[in-house]
């Protein structure tokens, strides 16, 4: 049976994510994670329920599961709210960025908004019209 720093650092490399990637998403410092990866005490098998608590709501995975290995590993969170905390964890993230970079985010997701809706009337208006397009055969 693995430990609970093992299924932790499982977690993590399941994501492809470095220490410092999975340290932000869950809002600990990279050192932290090492340590707590590592079995560093404090955190040789005893992890603080916050750092639980932050590691299963950013990836949903069951609490139960990384804290006993017992159980199903994905949480059963329904998609709606699983979404909401994805949601709320970019919100959480968004303001501890300093003002300048609130606004490059902001100016990132109008961007990618507008492309999305180009995709979609593209695709739209990809299936009418065809025979008027310069490319079609006579």
């Amino acid at each position: 049976m693995t430990t609970i720093n093992e299924r932790l650092k499982d977690i993590r490399k399941t994501h492809g994510q470095t220490l410092a990637e999975f340290g932000k998403a869950i809002g600990y410092h990279l050192s932290t994670v090492s340590q707590v990866e590592r079995a560093v005490p404090p955190y040789n098998n005893k992890i603080d329920d916050r750092y639980i608590l932050a590691v299963s709501r950013a990836y949903n995975v069951s609490e139960q599961w990384i804290r006993t290995g017992e159980g199903e590993v994905q949480a059963s969170v329904p998609a709606a709210d699983a979404e909401a905390l994805r949601a709320q964890m970019v919100v959480e993230m968004y303001r501890e960025l300093s003002p300048k970079s609130q606004a490059m985010i902001i100016n990132l997701a109008k961007a990618l908004i507008a492309e999305e809706e180009a995709k979609k009337k593209a695709a739209d208006d990809g299936g009418q019209g065809d025979s008027a397009s310069p490319n079609a055969d006579a």
